[in-house]
């Protein structure tokens, strides 16, 4: 499956907007007594603490990476990989929001999730960008442009890794059905909405910001 990832940026940013609208709406009108889960009582400080903290420690590593892998512009991949970790991670908010997950340590673990995918994605794209291999490959066509390449490189490269984590939380949902274990499910689909989206648009944030540099 070939995706125009150049032409995804904008659809992408859609949905972004559309299901986070969605998640304040939502959290509008079901956070009263009504759906106690709902309310952000049942978060802890210490959640929030554990998540700024793990997402400054992540930016930092990757920060540290750019700038030592590609020198000037590290800082420039570095606010692209923060840019789409942090739209990644409002995505994965307001999807446990509308599938009427509890918003707790499950939350957070998604959003963390996204996080990490993202940034991830980031450092797999910049290398495939910068790899040789990228270079004018003889049978792409002549209007292809490097980041294109690089960006269909990089799902090639990750889509059996999520192919992999969409089964194995399938499975984990059938499991739980089957012994009526009712809180996992609740995240089952945030999570494999999280892990397509979050690979999907970073790749076309990458596209979108190459794409305006050239």
């Amino acid at each position: 499956m070939n995706l125009k990832f150049n032409k995804l940026f904008k659809p992408m940013l859609i949905i972004s907007a559309a299901v986070t609208l969605l998640g304040v709406l939502f959290l509008v009108l079901f956070s009263g007594g009504t759906f106690a889960s709902f309310t952000l009582q049942n978060l802890r400080f210490s959640l929030f603490v554990k998540v700024i903290v793990t997402a400054v420690l992540v930016f930092a590593a990757t920060l540290l990476y750019f700038l030592i892998r590609f020198k000037k512009k590290g800082f420039f991949l570095a606010l692209f990989g923060a840019l789409s970790a942090v739209v990644s991670a409002v995505v994965a908010f307001a999807l446990c929001v509308v599938c009427r997950a509890p918003l707790g340590e499950y939350t957070f673990a998604l959003m963390l999730l996204s996080v990490v995918l993202s940034y991830a994605v980031c450092v797999l794209f910049a290398n495939n960008l910068t790899a040789k291999k990228v270079s004018r490959k003889k049978t792409a066509e002549p209007s292809e442009d490097n980041y294109s390449v690089a960006a269909e490189l990089t799902w090639k490269s990750l889509r059996y890794f999520l192919a992999v984590i969409c089964v194995v939380l399938v499975a984990a949902l059938a499991a739980c059905v089957v012994f009526a274990v009712r809180v996992v499910p609740m995240y089952a689909l945030p999570a494999i909405i999280t892990a397509l989206f979050s690979v999907v648009q970073t790749i076309a944030v990458g596209c979108k910001l190459y794409a305006s540099k050239a």
